[in-house]
């Protein structure tokens, strides 16, 4: 039987910066949990960070955004910003490694046009800005997360509790040309007894594939340790198709809409038997092998290396 009986609400001190610098925070169990979130970066710094990725970088950046989680008494410290995301998008492919789709041709020349420096040559890079990126850890010792087989507790989770902060960031967003949608985004909620970090990348690719990565992090605040599951699933488009309510099977409106929405279709992946092996032919330097891994941090390791 779940107990709803209300919890006491732990010593929390909410924050916030400026009007213009976008920050909001949530002191709590020891921990800082901040998210800044700011407008389309400017041209000055999408030019900079072309020139430093080489590629064309999406169509809505917002290269201030991030979301961090800090814990002071050890110096942990976890953020998500779209740069280092990006940086991890695979470049330099061979040419039997490019997408393909109807429109390839086309958006190879829409993509060379992105980049405002002409003498910047354009890689070929991964044009749908797949990212397995976990985040940016960044502790004052050697400690690292470690493989372990206990996961989540997702039933913990949904023990109703009051939801003392929550934010929804994007990192990125973009249209593929018209080929589909491809979008990084993170989610935060903290509640009296922990925090849970969803971030996202999903990816759509109309009549190729639908594509989902998520990185999770959870931490309860009576536990020493951060919690970690990175999940990477993959299913040809047409399977997702078929999932849909049988009027239009992806015409109509309202199947549109379905397939626009990353959490309808990571729900219908995970209802699908997990493929052990790649179903695309995106590229790849590194098979993006559907499945999941679950690893744990311990504060008290990162604590005793860095005292």
């Amino acid at each position: 039987m779940t107990d709803n009986t209300a919890r006491p609400l732990v010593p929390h001190r909410m924050y916030e910066g400026t009007p213009n610098d976008g920050v909001r925070g949530i002191e709590i169990g020891g921990w800082v949990i901040e998210r800044r979130k700011q407008p389309i970066s400017d041209s000055e710094t999408i030019d900079r960070y072309e020139q430093k990725l080489g590629f064309p970088v999406p169509e809505m950046i917002f290269g201030s955004n991030y979301l961090c989680v800090r814990h002071p008494a050890s110096g942990l410290e976890l953020k998500w910003g779209a740069w280092d995301a990006l940086a991890q998008v695979q470049k330099d492919l061979p040419a039997d490694q490019w997408l393909k789709v109807a429109y390839a041709r086309e958006w190879t020349t829409y993509s060379a046009h992105k980049l405002h420096h002409a003498q910047t040559p354009v890689k070929k890079y991964d044009w749908t800005y797949s990212t397995t990126y976990p985040g940016t850890l960044t502790v004052p010792s050697s400690a690292q997360f470690e493989p372990s087989l206990k996961g989540i507790d997702y039933e913990k989770l949904k023990v109703p509790e009051p939801i003392l902060f929550f934010d929804d960031i994007v990192l990125y967003e973009d249209e593929l040309a018209d080929n589909g949608a491809a979008l990084l985004n993170i989610k935060v909620r903290v509640m009296p007894s922990g925090f849970f970090v969803l971030q996202r990348f999903f990816l759509r690719v109309d009549g190729v594939l639908c594509r989902i990565f998520d990185t999770r992090v959870y931490h309860e605040f009576a536990q020493p340790e951060l919690v970690r599951e990175r999940f990477t699933n993959e299913r040809p488009y047409n399977e997702i198709v078929q999932q849909l309510p049988a009027a239009g099977k992806g015409d109509d409106q309202a199947s549109k809409s379905l397939l626009a929405d990353p959490a309808w279709v990571a729900n219908v992946l995970s209802t699908l038997p997990t493929c052990q092996t790649p179903t695309s032919t995106l590229p790849h330097q590194q098979q993006f092998t559907p499945g999941a891994t679950v690893d744990r941090l311990s504060l008290v390791h990162v604590s005793h290396q860095s005292a």
